[in-house]
């Protein structure tokens, strides 16, 4: 495997801090607070930016019977893959292996919601990295909806689940368009804003939230929307951040124009 590019620099972390923060820190997705020294090791890992070995030590706690290394262990791989992976042949490669893992936990824990966001999200992402032609071919779409669908079956008051949906709504319309995304994936823009409203309902003040509500309105209705999707930019670029996901979030935010 190539080697990953660096976060750099590392956060400054410690068990104890991810233990203090976790509840912002994963006001997202809701994982639980590792019950093991070992799985909060990796978590820490995740979150001060080093998710080459935090991957590396969520397949090692995994392959031992802990089946939260995985959650882990593929957010690490879509994270990095996401947001710092340049090469797009090696991005594609890198959510493959995040389904394949995904998959392979909801095989093993069927009821955790997050082995099913996090199949979600690395189906989706797979989907902006080929066209849509191959995209729909390979069922990408629809595999993330039913996967998002699992996770709110599971967690209705899941934040990330309900955003994720919501930029699924505005990517096929920005895509294909209202009325084909409509007839295809059963998506519409006023949907998609709810959803949006809701995520931030139930976790407010999430950076990753904001980042992923200003880019979908622009996609759903740049007309109405572009006045709000400018207010959170301007909060991103003055926001503090306690990890590496919300430092490179606002990175992301302050390299966007106005």
């Amino acid at each position: 495997m190539s080697p990953w590019n660096a976060f750099s620099p590392l956060v400054p972390l410690t068990p104890d801090e991810v233990r203090h923060h976790w509840r912002r820190l994963h006001g997202g997705d809701r994982e639980p607070l590792p019950a093991s020294q070992a799985l909060l090791q990796a978590w820490t890992l995740y979150h001060r930016g080093d998710f080459e070995q935090a991957h590396t030590a969520g397949l090692a706690l995994a392959e031992h019977g802990e089946s939260g290394g995985l959650t882990v262990s593929t957010r690490a791989l879509c994270v990095y893959a996401n947001y710092l992976e340049p090469r797009s042949d090696r991005r594609w490669q890198l959510f493959e292996q995040a389904q394949a893992q995904a998959t392979r936990h909801t095989e093993w824990q069927p009821d955790d919601p997050n082995a099913w966001y996090l199949l979600a999200y690395a189906l989706g992402r797979h989907a902006q990295t080929v066209s849509v032609a191959k995209s729909i071919s390979l069922g990408l779409g629809r595999r993330a909806h039913a996967a998002l669908d699992r996770t709110l079956s599971l967690n209705p008051s899941h934040p990330d689940a309900h955003l994720a949906l919501a930029t699924f709504h505005a990517e096929v319309i920005d895509k294909v368009g209202e009325v084909v995304g409509a007839v295809t994936y059963g998506v519409n823009r006023a949907t998609g804003l709810s959803l949006y409203d809701r995520a931030s309902e139930l976790n407010p003040g999430s950076l990753v939230g904001m980042l992923e509500t200003a880019r979908g309105l622009m996609m759903l209705d740049p007309d109405h929307q572009q006045a709000r999707a400018e207010r959170l930019y301007q909060q991103l670029r003055v926001a503090r951040t306690l990890d590496a996901l919300e430092a490179l979030v606002v990175g992301l935010a302050n390299a966007t124009d106005d």
